[in-house]
């Protein structure tokens, strides 16, 4: 009987992020589970300028085709690695400020059994300055989390 059999990794197309998939697919290779990536990017925002006046360089089409973009490239990487070692899996990129919130929502909707997500291992000042994804998603988890550092 397989443990998982859904897993979802959140990755932003760094280094860190890389090991977590790494992990993944070796944990999904073993298990017979089905892979989900999913980045979070940021949704459009205007802005008003000084006189109240809507003001964007960038129209909503635009932040669209370019998020896209931009999600599509973070993504390739960890699918190819997937395929490559003939695991099934899909992708998934949301539009949220809060990269956590992103990560629970694709969770549920994905109905992943686990989440294989990195850590800087920030600590301290450094922690708080920065803040962590990590430490907020697993705060508010429903579900079993594997953490690479």
């Amino acid at each position: 009987m397989n443990l998982y059999r859904h897993l979802l990794v959140p990755t932003d197309g760094s280094a860190i992020a890389a090991k977590a998939v790494e992990a993944a697919i070796a944990l999904a290779k073993e298990c017979g589970a089905k892979l989900t990536f999913v980045t979070a990017l940021p949704p459009y925002r205007g802005h008003y300028d000084a006189e109240g006046r809507f003001d964007s360089a960038v129209t909503v089409d635009e932040h669209e085709r370019l998020t896209r973009k931009r999600a599509e490239h973070i993504l390739g990487a960890p699918v190819q690695a997937a395929r490559a070692a003939g695991l099934e899996c899909e992708t998934l990129y949301l539009q949220n400020e809060r990269a956590w919130q992103a990560i629970l929502d694709a969770a549920e909707l994905c109905k992943c059994d686990l989440i294989v997500m990195s850590s800087h291992g920030r600590r301290g000042l450094d922690a708080l300055v920065h803040g962590s994804v990590t430490h907020d998603v697993l705060a508010r988890l429903r579900i079993p989390a594997l953490v690479c550092r």
